[in-house]
């Protein structure tokens, strides 16, 4: 059975693949987290007399910046 050994690793080359796992990882964490956060700032969304986006429609934007700056961010 021949052995296979690798001589030399190209950083560009580990640059691409840390990349890439790092933006699976990032989506597989800031989906759920962007979601939370934006269910919770719509659950704080009210009905009552100062019911408005400064009241929790900031959770819905920053759920959204969540799930779409985290992986910019890792990657």
């Amino acid at each position: 059975m021949n052995k296979l050994r690798i001589r030399k690793l190209g950083v560009l080359s580990v640059a691409k693949i840390y990349a890439l796992i790092m933006l699976v990882i990032s989506l597989i964490i800031s989906i759920p987290y962007g979601l939370f956060v934006m269910v919770f700032g719509a659950a704080m969304m009210g009905t009552g007399e100062r019911a408005g986006l400064a009241a929790g429609g900031g959770g819905i934007v920053i759920g959204l910046l969540v799930m779409i700056g985290l992986p910019i961010f890792y990657v």
